[in-house]
């Protein structure tokens, strides 16, 4: 068993991105902050005929770029969504080439994970994923 904490940062680290939706108060500032301190790119979905839930939403997509809100209206939504797993995907696959990136300038292979043991746990995870 686990506490809802515990499930919601296992379900964010397993994710790619998280699409949120912002137009009803349904609790989730909590779950933003959470995917805001784990670097998880966020899209936060808004209908523009209706209030934020939250005046604590009005400025996230101003402090890092792993947010961005995107207003739709009930005749845009799905062309707005599909354009939020767009920019989603994108700025997620420049994320992973920025680490890559980083891996190979700090010749992470060679110098740690070259040994055989932590080599094969290395290659399980990879096969997990």
């Amino acid at each position: 068993h686990f506490t809802p904490r515990q499930r919601i940062c296992w379900f964010l680290a397993n994710s790619n991105f998280v699409i949120a939706e912002d137009s009803v108060p349904s609790g989730e500032v909590i779950e933003l902050e959470y995917c805001r301190n784990l670097g998880v790119t966020t899209a936060i979905l808004h209908d523009k005929t209706l209030p934020r839930s939250s005046w604590m939403t009005l400025d996230i997509d101003i402090h890092g770029s792993d947010f961005k809100c995107f207003t739709y209206s009930k005749k845009s939504v799905e062309k707005i969504v599909q354009k939020a797993i767009i920019w989603a995907k994108t700025k997620n696959d420049e994320k992973i080439r920025y680490f890559k990136e980083r891996e190979r300038a700090w010749n992470i292979g060679n110098r740690v994970f070259n040994k055989p043991r932590v080599k094969r746990l290395l290659d399980e995870l990879r096969k997990e994923l």
